[in-house]
């Protein structure tokens, strides 16, 4: 069981690293924000696959709560980013809202 915690925890830790490089369409810096959105599909896709049916209760509460938190920190970045209108951005934020939208209907389906 310990190995399959820290299996998810270093899953989400990657996927931490690569959001923090999408949150740079907050601010003016150049960066490849195409290149940290794709990584993130990826690493999401690949998150998506696991089979929930294997894991024990705490496993996936553990992956749920994980999966909640990344939900939740590309919420906070398409709201900056509304707020503050970066026009060079703006079809990164489009996709981020896309990709938002269809993790909530997962993510909603999965904890029902």
């Amino acid at each position: 069981m310990v190995i399959i915690l820290k299996k998810i925890e270093n899953q989400f830790d990657k996927l931490s690293n690569i959001t923090d490089k999408i949150s740079h369409v907050n601010n003016e810096y150049e960066s490849d924000i195409d290149t940290a959105i794709n990584e993130m599909k990826i690493a999401v896709n690949e998150l998506k696959n696991w089979e929930l049916s294997d894991m024990s209760i705490e496993q996936k509460q553990f992956y749920l709560s994980h999966m909640s938190f990344h939900r939740e920190i590309i919420a906070d970045i398409i709201a900056e980013a509304r707020s503050l209108l970066i026009d060079k951005y703006r079809k990164h934020v489009k996709t981020l809202v896309k990709y938002h939208r269809e993790l909530c209907e997962w993510l909603n389906q999965i904890e029902k």
